[in-house]
């Protein structure tokens, strides 16, 4: 099997390759195809370019923000034409994702300061500070200062687009006909509905969740070590070439000793 797999032929057959090889050769024993894919699998040349096993090992773990005002997005509107009385030429908007609730205020410029004041303002003093702040990629969202004052409270910066939120309320459909009175008795009437709604969409959020959850669960295969266990592990990024070797390069680093099993399918290596 040596000769076959890695010495004259020089090849690295699989089990079932070196076995119809070693029959082509007249040898032959009643154990022939097991010893040779145990063989093959035993080797370290071959285990370092064995394939990536690209199903979950674990199953998903969900995220659920139950508490209100966790999770906010927020966009900037403008440069508004023409320019408002006040001077006024951009719009700066956060949106709750559970509820839909939205903060908005006018601007007459766009810069760190501005919208680290709103948060300051609008978010962290009227509802707490927030776990997360989704924007897109603008300057005013990425700079230095807001990130500092995002890390010095304890905020996570997402930068991305977020959706646009259209919010199916009559109040706001046809706040152009109603009265000052009749306006506010439907926006109080709004607000009394708000509790009912939270919950609602709490539990629709739920239910995608374990949806989800069921879906993604099907394809795992799990998987485990224990202290003192030998491993090998894979090249990071995946796909990662080296410039030599090229499509010889191999997929796995190692072999390493598990030291230390760690909590969430981790491990000390």
């Amino acid at each position: 099997m040596k000769q076959v797999h890695e010495r004259v032929c020089e090849a690295h057959q699989s089990g079932i390759k070196m076995r119809w090889l070693i029959r082509r050769y007249v040898y032959y024993c009643p154990s022939i195809l097991k010893d040779c894919i145990k063989y093959a699998k035993g080797r370290q040349s071959c285990q370092k370019h064995g394939n990536i096993q690209r199903i979950p090992t674990d199953e998903l773990h969900n995220v659920v923000k139950p508490w209100p005002f966790k999770g906010w997005a927020m966009d900037l509107i403008g440069k508004i034409y023409p320019v408002l009385s006040k001077g006024h030429s951009f719009i700066l908007v956060a949106t709750y994702f559970l509820t839909k609730w939205v903060e908005a205020v006018p601007l007459k410029k766009a810069e760190q300061g501005d919208v680290i004041n709103f948060v300051k303002d609008n978010i962290i003093h009227r509802f707490g500070i927030p776990e997360s702040l989704t924007m897109d990629q603008g300057t005013m969202f990425t700079g230095s200062d807001m990130r500092d004052f995002t890390e010095d409270c304890g905020i996570k910066l997402i930068n991305l687009l977020p959706l646009e939120i259209m919010v199916p309320s009559m109040r706001v459909v046809r706040q152009t006909e109603l009265s000052l009175e009749h306006y506010n008795e439907a926006m109080i009437m709004d607000l009394e509905e708000l509790d009912e709604l939270r919950i609602q969409a709490y539990n629709a959020l739920l239910l995608q969740k374990q949806k989800v959850a069921r879906i993604y669960n099907i394809r795992v295969n799990k998987k485990s070590f224990h202290e003192g266990e030998i491993v090998w592990k894979d090249l990071l990024p995946l796909g990662t070439k080296d410039r030599e070797l090229i499509k010889w390069s191999p997929n796995w680093e190692g072999p390493f000793k598990v030291h230390k099993v760690l909590d969430g399918n981790a491990y000390w290596l």
